[in-house]
Formats: C-alpha cells, sequence, structure tokens
C-alpha cells in the first residue's frame, strides 16, 4: 500500500468521520427501509458495505427501465458501452473481452448478471432472460463479489429479482408505443392453484426498428431488435413445516441487428462520414440470433429460528448464431458466420445463520460450463484482386499467365483473357472450438458483533477452477466453385479463339492453376493459421479472503473499512492470425474500501459513500496487436494497474408525493505496467473507463393522480483503447415522463434524449463506431388488478 494512498484514505475516512458524527439518532421507519437481497443475506441497504445501487420495482416504472441495460445508465460508476451491449464497472470493460471472438477463451466476464440467483452465460448479458418487466428489484453492485457470488464478479455482479407467485389473485398489463418503431406487449399473471400452491406466469414480447440505416443494402432498420421473453414460477409452501420449494422457467428468443456507424476515419470513402446521419455501411446483414432456456429451482428450510438452508440447482441451455461483416464497410472482405452453445449446471448449499451477535452465510458451490464455438467465414476482394496483390506475394492473372513469356500466348488473345479473370476467388476458413469450465468453491461470510458499537466482518473463499479448450477441425481453402467458375470460364474463353490449338487449353489451365491459384494459395492460406488440432487445460486453486470492521456511531450512521481480494480465472488465448495459443494467468485485485452510510430525517434522507483503491495484478487485456490486422487480437496480462475512486449515494423522499435521488462517481484508473514487447501502455488509462460519471432522478405524484418523473446522466470523456487512443467526448442525456395514474391503470407519455444529445459510446475508428439514442417520444399504457 503506498503512502500516497494511506493519506488518501485517511483523509476520506476523515471526512466520512465528520459527517457521521453530525447524524442524529433516530428511530428507523420501515417504510422507506430498502432490502438488499445479492449477498445471499437479507439486509437493510445501510448495513451492506458494498457499494450497491437498488432499483426498487416503483422505481424501475418511474424511470420507464425496460432492462438491465437502462438500469446501468443510471448507475454512477457504471459505463454502458454499444447501446447497452456491454457496459464496464469501475473502469472494468466487460464490453469485448469476454468470448473467444476476442482471443479470450476462458470464457470468464470480469462482471456477471444473475438472475434469481443463478448466473447467465456471458453472452446473454443482452438478449437472455435481462428484461425489466415483472422484475421486483435490480441491484447493482460496484466492487468485487469474490467472496459470496464467486465467478467472474472481480468487478461487480448484476443481481435480478423477478416476482414471485403468492396465493393472491393479481395481474398485471402494459403496452407501449414510441418512435423507431419501438413496440411492447407485456402481461403478468398470478394466484394460488391450491392452499398450497401458487404460479406466476409473464411474458413480453419487445421490437424495434432501430434509429440506423443502410445505404448500400437499402435498408433502414439495420440496428433492429425483437425479443419474446417468456417466464412462469410455481411455488410450494408447506402447510406443517417451515418449508417452501421454487421452480422458476425461462424462456428468451431474441434477434438484434448491427449498430455500428462510419464516421470521418473510415476507410471506404463513402458519401458522408457524419456519424449522427446514423448510416451504416456493411454489404452483409449484420446480426445475433439468440435463444435461452433456462430452469432454476430453490429449496428452502427452516431448521431452527437462527439456523436456515438453501439448496439452488441451475441450468441453462443458450445458443447464439450470427453474422457480421468482418470489415463492415461496402466491400467484400470477410463475411463470417459463428454459432455459439453452451450448456451451463450449477448447484448451491448454503446455510444461512441470524442471531443477536452473528449473521452471515456459509456452503458449498459447484458447477460446470460446457461451451462450443464453430466458426465459418469467406475472405473476399480485399486481397484476391484481378490486378494482384504485390504486398502478399499475390501476381495478377496477366502477369502470371496471359503475358508469361513460358506460355507463349498471343499477345492478341491477352485482352480476352483478361475479361475471363474474375473479379475474386474467395478463401473460405473455420474451425470448431469448444471450452470446459468446472468450478468448485467452499465459502464463508460472517458479522460478529464484538461491542455495542464494533462489529467485525470475517469472510474467504477457496476456490478451484479447471478449464479445458480444444480447437479442431480448422481449414482454409478457396472457394471451390469460384476457382471452378474460373476455369469453366477460361476454358470457354480459349476455345472460342478462332485457330486456338484445342490441345493448347489443358496446358493453359494447368498453368493457370499452378501459377495463379496456387500463388494465392501459398500467399494467403498460411495468413489464416495453424491448421492442426490444438489443445491446452490448467487450473486455479486460490484463496479469496474478506475482512472489515464497523462502527455505528448510532442506529442511523456508521462507518466501516474493509480489505478483499478479488479474482478471474487465467485462461488460453487463440491468436487468429498466427495460429498461435497463448496461455495467460490469472488475475487478482486487493480492494481497500471505506463505507460510510447515513439516514437522515426518520429515514426520508440516505447518504452513503464508498472510497476505494484497487491494486490490480497480471490484469488480463484483451487487444489488437496489429491494427491493421483484424485476427491479431489476444490477451495479454499487464503487469501492474491501480484505480482510486469513490462513489456517493443519495436517496431522498421530502415529501410523501416526492422521490429524488443521485449519484455520482470518481474513477481514475491506470496501467502502471503494461508492456507487450511491442508497445508500452504504462501510464496510459483503462480503455472505456470515464473518471466522472453522475445521475439523477426523481418523481412527483400529484393529489389527483397527475405525476412527473425524469432522469439525467452525465458520463465524462474516455478512450476507446488502451493506447489511449481514439477519444470519446463527454455527454448528458436527459429523460422525461408525465402521466396520470389511479388503482388500476397509469397512463404515461415519455420523452428520451430530452435535448437530443449528440454522442459516442464506441469510436473504434476504422472499424466502426457505435452513437447514443436519439430524441424520441412514446406512451405507455400500463394496467393492474
Amino acid at each position: 500500500m503506498t503512502s500516497s494512498f494511506s493519506s488518501r484514505l485517511l483523509g476520506a475516512s476523515v471526512l466520512a468521520l465528520s459527517f457521521a458524527l453530525t447524524a442524529q439518532a433516530q428511530d428507523r421507519s420501515d417504510e422507506d427501509v430498502i432490502i438488499v437481497t445479492g449477498q445471499k443475506i437479507d439486509r437493510d441497504l445501510q448495513d451492506v458495505n458494498a457499494s450497491v445501487a437498488v432499483f426498487t420495482g416503483d422505481v424501475l416504472d418511474q424511470n420507464n427501465v425496460l432492462s438491465v441495460a437502462d438500469a446501468l445508465e443510471l448507475v454512477a460508476g457504471v459505463n454502458t458501452t454499444q447501446e447497452g451491449r456491454g457496459y464496464s464497472i469501475r473502469g472494468a470493460n466487460v464490453t469485448f473481452t469476454q468470448t473467444v471472438d476476442a482471443g479470450l477463451v476462458n470464457n470468464a466476464p470480469l462482471s456477471s448478471i444473475y438472475v434469481d440467483g443463478v448466473i447467465l452465460p456471458p453472452f446473454q448479458t443482452q438478449g437472455g432472460p435481462t428484461r425489466a418487466w415483472d422484475v421486483e428489484q435490480i441491484e447493482v453492485f460496484r466492487g468485487p463479489q469474490s467472496t459470496v457470488l464467486g465467478r467472474n464478479t472481480l468487478s461487480g455482479a448484476i443481481v435480478v429479482k423477478t416476482k414471485d407467485p403468492s396465493q393472491e389473485t393479481e395481474g398485471a398489463a402494459r403496452v407501449e408505443f414510441a418512435e423507431y418503431g419501438r413496440r411492447q406487449y407485456a402481461a403478468a399473471l398470478g394466484g394460488g392453484l391450491t392452499d398450497t400452491l401458487s404460479a406466476r406466469l409473464s411474458v413480453e414480447y419487445f421490437e424495434e426498428d432501430g434509429d440506423i440505416t443502410n445505404p448500400f443494402l437499402n435498408i433502414d432498420n439495420q440496428d433492429f431488435v425483437e425479443a419474446l421473453s417468456l417466464r412462469g414460477k410455481l411455488l410450494y409452501e408447506a402447510p406443517n413445516a417451515p418449508f417452501t420449494a421454487k421452480l422458476t422457467l425461462n424462456y428468451v428468443e431474441s434477434e438484434e441487428g448491427f449498430g455500428g456507424v462510419y464516421d470521418a476515419d473510415n476507410r471506404f470513402g463513402v458519401p458522408d462520414p457524419d456519424p449522427f446521419l446514423r448510416e451504416g455501411w456493411n454489404n452483409t446483414p449484420v446480426f445475433d440470433d439468440r435463444e435461452t432456456k433456462q430452469a432454476i429451482l430453490e429449496l428452502n428450510y427452516e431448521l431452527n429460528d437462527q439456523w436456515s438452508v438453501t439448496s439452488l440447482t441451475g441450468y441453462s441451455d443458450a445458443e447464439l448464431f450470427g453474422q457480421k461483416d468482418g470489415d463492415n464497410g461496402p466491400i467484400l472482405f470477410e463475411d463470417a458466420f459463428r454459432d455459439r452453445r453452451e450448456k451451463t449446471w450449477s448447484q448451491e448449499l448454503r446455510f444461512n445463520l441470524e442471531s443477536d451477535r452473528l449473521t452471515g452465510v456459509t456452503g458449498a458451490f459447484l458447477f460446470t460450463s460446457d461451451f462450443e464455438l464453430e466458426n465459418f467465414g469467406e475472405l473476399g476482394d480485399i486481397f484476391l484482386t484481378r490486378d494482384g496483390n504485390p504486398g502478399l506475394g499475390i501476381p495478377s492473372a496477366e502477369a502470371a499467365i496471359y503475358s508469361n513469356p513460358a506460355l507463349g500466348l498471343p499477345s492478341a488473345v491477352v485482352p480476352l483473357l483478361n475479361s475471363a479473370t474474375p473479379e475474386a476467388i474467395e478463401i473460405q476458413f473455420g474451425d470448431m472450438n469448444t471450452y470446459v469450465n468446472d468450478n468448485y468453491a467452499l465459502f464463508a461470510d460472517f458479522d460478529y458483533r464484538v461491542a455495542d458499537q464494533w462489529t467485525l466482518s470475517l469472510g474467504g473463499r477457496l476456490d478451484y477452477q479447471a478449464y479445458d479448450y480444444e480447437r479442431f477441425g480448422a481449414f482454409g481453402r478457396l472457394k471451390a466453385s469460384d476457382v471452378q467458375s474460373y476455369l469453366t470460364d477460361l476454358e470457354g474463353a480459349l476455345s472460342s479463339i478462332p485457330g486456338f490449338p484445342a490441345a493448347a487449353v489443358p496446358q493453359v489451365l494447368g498453368a493457370v492453376e499452378q501459377n495463379y491459384i496456387g500463388a494465392i494459395s501459398s500467399a494467403l492460406l498460411p495468413r489464416l493459421g495453424s491448421t492442426a488440432d490444438q489443445s491446452a487445460d490448467g487450473n486455479d486453486t486460490v484463496f479469496l479472503p474478506k475482512a472489515g470492521l464497523t462502527y455505528d456511531f448510532n442506529p442511523n450512521a456508521s462507518l466501516a473499512f474493509t480489505v478483499q481480494r478479488g479474482y478471474r480465472t487465467g485462461g488460453i488465448s487463440f491468436q487468429a492470425s498466427t495460429g498461435i495459443m497463448f496461455p495467460y494467468d490469472p488475475e487478482f485485485t486487493w480492494n481497500y474500501e471505506t463505507a460510510l452510510r447515513t439516514s437522515w430525517l426518520d429515514n426520508r434522507l440516505i447518504v452513503n459513500a464508498n472510497a476505494y483503491y484497487i491494486d490490480w495484478k497480471d490484469q488480463q487485456v484483451g487487444f489488437q496487436e496489429d491494427l491493421s490486422d483484424p485476427f491479431s487480437g489476444k490477451t495479454v496480462n499487464a503487469g501492474e494497474s491501480t484505480v482510486l475512486g469513490a462513489e456517493v449515494e443519495i436517496i431522498a423522499r421530502p415529501t410523501d408525493n416526492l422521490n429524488l435521488a443521485a449519484s455520482i462517481g470518481y474513477n481514475d484508473t491506470e496501467f502502471d505496467e503494461f508492456n507487450t514487447g511491442n508497445n508500452d501502455f504504462s501510464g496510459n488509462p483503462f480503455a472505456l473507463a470515464p473518471k466522472w460519471t453522475g445521475s439523477i432522478r426523481g418523481s412527483y405524484d400529484f393529489d389527483n393522480g397527475l405525476f412527473v418523473s425524469g432522469n439525467g446522466i452525465f458520463v465524462d470523456d474516455r478512450f476507446q483503447f488502451e493506447r489511449a487512443t481514439n477519444r470519446l467526448d463527454s455527454y448528458v442525456v436527459v429523460n422525461a415522463r408525465v402521466g396520470y395514474r389511479t388503482d388500476q391503470f397509469t397512463i404515461a407519455g415519455f420523452v428520451n434524449n430530452l435535448f437530443d444529445e449528440e454522442y459516442l459510446t464506441q469510436n473504434r475508428s476504422t472499424i466502426f463506431s457505435t452513437v447514443g439514442n436519439p430524441q424520441s417520444f412514446g406512451a405507455s399504457l400500463s394496467v393492474n388488478w
């Protein structure tokens, strides 16, 4: 721990202490108590030392939140990218470096989403069961949750709790219409089936055309979204025993287009490079088609007044089929198809204790994941033009054949033969990848009140992960139909030349295959990497300790200090441009965090703050080694990194009609030591890591049923890449909503991006950029019974 950090942390603690000591002791009001469940213990928000933003069902409704991505927009310390398809927490980006596509094949993102206690596969963060319809609460944890949640929570976790069945018959329905073809149809119905069995069924269909056109493909819905979400729940409550059983079934089918546009740095000279024209220029339709099936069985039994036991079993089968355009531009460079499938199974058995002085949880966790990826693609005319490519060692057809003195063809026939040369002979390539991960863990996290005002927190996780990666069936070949078509056309052209000897035709065709087609194969196929079968495996066993101390100044103010270790397993990185597998090490963080919790005015005002310092070792960074080679992506370990920051959350209810909340986050990231051999990124900030983020939201309910609500977010400038290049400007977005509410229905109108702010969420330069959503108006109708 550096002296600079110590002094900053001491200063933050003294400042927090001075505020805490001014808090007056009051009796807590239950009306405004927020219960946090994501750490597997039901706790009052004021008793949770982790930095967490909580969105109850009312808050989700007031802010017209339709998905987890919408909620993340409103969290300080979190930055969403690519229109919600990715995000970063405290500067740790989980957008690109989480799948085989990016050269990171441990299938382990830095943060994960949990739905009803079960982790989602990484590529289901968008298009999986992450809609906010019929959701009771969303909790966004900033900072490591490795002790209790474990796998893939080094930077944080998003915990979603959906609504449970009850014996009371109830239902809800909602429709929404907005600009850019946005439509939502949703309904939920639940109630008792017997005295001991209740059920709930919810369904949502959502679609939008998007705001990006594609002049090349002549379509106006390049970034379309269409999703069908189904959820069924059964709850059994034993009549004569403290036992419950809950079965949850989720099914989601979704498809989405490509949100990329071109800007001034594009390579292909499109007519107008302004990204805010919202034009894409890919010549191949780009989409992801996902299907997720998930089952969760939760069993709860109260052993006595203090102990309870929970069994949580989860199974998911998620598949994604996608098509992409390798250059995202109007040339035939690469068309690629990917078919991913991941089956996961998890089993957790935990024991919860709640007594006067000791509370906590301990248990065991088992997890297995079987991930498959099949790639197939075609490389087109960016390399294989009839004029050849001297830089790649490919001669032109004329130099190789038609003007080749060794063949002695008459010069008069060269133009005719040139006309028979195809514009391109494409290369086909592909492979199969499998990744199997097994994870076993024992964990414990307890709070012990050692004195009236002092609480000691101790926890730890013993975690074992084993992974096995295989790549097989790799191939690279010239597209047979292109070759055959070319030879057939050439044979026809030779046969049509008056006086050309028929016996010479096979000789010329043979020369073509040897001197031209063979030259293409020799020059390009090795660039696709090795076609040999490859495999690698590894395992990690780690202990992740946690310790903390909390001082309660009074029932409404506390100050805590926590030290804990975060972790993400190592893995194998496959670099397509070289065909080489690169193993990389696990990454670890030591997190030092101070938490201030205060409540005021009979709990109508909550002011919470967290200040943190993160010491990061062997940080896994996925980067493109050669910016001119899209196949050069791989994962490496940065030597050392540090993060210093703070978050402040304010929740206020000045009157029964007015609700307010605000948050601000400061996050300073730096690669202290990051030398890849060819590049030295030391001193640079993390990619997509703004220093300042903030949000504010509020709602007011008039006594006559009218209401108004709104929110605003601020995101500071940041860089797209770890090279500290491709800067993205800061932006402010404001949303507003007004309507009328009764006990039975709500009708509302809204405007998103009220001031029509133009901003980029990605700036990938020569590849593509993504723009934030434009101003749009809409209306919704909700019914409850």
